[in-house]
């Protein structure tokens, strides 16, 4: 059995001993970036039309090149991610006296539900299966204070973050996810709100490889400075992408149906799908605004979650719920959901709806409605469903809304 070898931690050097022209680099795309919170969040579609344009193309080393190809080709985490991330700006849970291993743990709590221990534990990932991480030791970057990164551009502190994380792996899962965040709750803290998540699993999956290829390379001998130039331009890409695809903001679908409840109430017509309830809205458009004060936060991070069960059991055509449950900032004593399903596995699903419903009892009545290729059946019991979640007032906001397009906002998983 081959010895393995211990990978080298990053240590972030002085911005001033940099290089000129890649600090250069650095201000070029901080403004890139900072650009492109001008444009709406891509979704999982979008991305899929993403290609990096690195420096040069290298080499990938086999093990690394077999792991890519067994891979999904999307990571399918962005939804939660971005879920995570607006919550952690919202409630500004990273405080500059915070290491950097204490801030993940904090953010982490709102990815996985609990704190961990620190890893004492040496261990291997799949994609460098020759290295050693570690367990973490006294003098470790990872416990570095988040305000020791200060002194430099926003881009360049985030991306030490990151890598300090990558490279330490504090903890014993969950790494990737935890840097990732922690990027961009950083590059984001010069700005009024959490505006734009840079996906960079997604970025980074573009890559066939190349970017764990540096990442091995950079931990393998030390140099870190191919990884940062090569992080730099596929940041740049994607600045270029969002630039080219021309997907400027616009009044966003929870908007206008907000707007829409308000001129019935003063009795404008209206024409269109949306003239009246019930109301179409995508999932990903409920996760932009979560972090609004008037989103009620609660009932829709137990929606997301048992959508991610159930998804795994069959595919979420649409779900009906009520309008005030959504929008409502109080922390309501429940809301109402019911999901319209086509089950894969009919009888699993209808075994876990149970433990579902006890679960999130206290939050959520949830219905699942198994449906047909017959969408006559459908209609029928949407049209039964409908008066459950209709106030008497058409002038309330409790009316009901369906939402929609469950794949692209990453909460459709592939079958077990």
């Amino acid at each position: 059995m081959a010895m393995k070898i211990p990978g080298k931690l990053y240590f972030p050097p002085k911005w001033e001993s940099l290089d000129p022209s890649l600090r250069v680099l650095f201000q070029e795309v901080q403004d890139m970036l900072y650009g492109a919170f001008s444009y709406t969040q891509p979704n999982y579609e979008q991305l899929s039309h993403f290609v990096s344009s690195p420096i040069e193309k290298i080499v990938v080393r086999s093990s690394i090149a077999e792991v890519v190809q067994r891979r999904a080709k999307r990571s399918l985490s962005m939804s939660q991610e971005i879920a995570c991330f607006r919550r952690s700006a919202r409630e500004n849970v990273v405080s500059p006296d915070d290491t950097v291993y204490e801030a993940g743990l904090k953010v982490r709590y709102f990815l996985f539900g609990k704190f961990e221990h620190l890893r004492m534990i040496d261990l291997t990932i799949a994609w460098h299966d020759w290295m050693l991480i570690p367990r973490p030791a006294g003098g470790d970057p990872v416990f570095n204070k988040i305000s020791t990164f200060h002194d430099e551009p926003d881009l360049y502190s985030a991306l030490n973050i990151y890598l300090i994380l990558l490279t330490s792996h504090p903890y014993t899962d969950g790494n990737g996810r935890t840097a990732r965040l922690l990027f961009n709750l950083y590059f984001n803290k010069a700005q009024a709100e959490a505006q734009h998540y840079i996906p960079l699993a997604e970025l980074t999956l573009a890559t066939a490889g190349q970017y764990e290829e540096y990442i091995g390379t950079a931990c393998e001998i030390g140099d870190f400075l191919p990884l940062i130039s090569f992080l730099l331009n596929l940041l740049k890409s994607y600045a270029n992408f969002l630039k080219s695809s021309k997907t400027e903001k616009h009044e966003s679908e929870l908007t206008e149906v907000l707007n829409l409840v308000k001129q019935r109430q003063a009795g404008t017509f209206q024409s269109g799908i949306n003239s009246s309830p019930p109301y179409l809205i995508a999932v990903s458009n409920i996760i932009e605004h979560i972090n609004e004060i008037y989103v009620n936060r609660g009932f829709v991070d137990h929606l997301l979650k048992i959508a991610l069960v159930i998804s795994r059991y069959g595919s979420i055509d649409f779900a009906m719920t009520g309008l005030a449950d959504i929008v409502d900032g109080i922390e309501k004593r429940s809301g109402s959901i019911s999901f319209f399903v086509k089950a894969y596995r009919k009888e699993e699903l209808l075994l876990h709806f149970r433990e579902l419903c006890t679960q999130h009892r206290d939050k959520v009545r949830l219905r699942i409605v198994i449906t047909s290729d017959e969408p006559v059946v459908a209609a029928k019991l949407l049209a039964a469903l409908i008066p459950q979640y209709t106030g008497r007032d058409v002038a309330e906001t409790t009316c009901p809304i369906l939402l929609h397009d469950f794949n692209h906002a990453g909460l459709q998983a592939k079958p077990e």
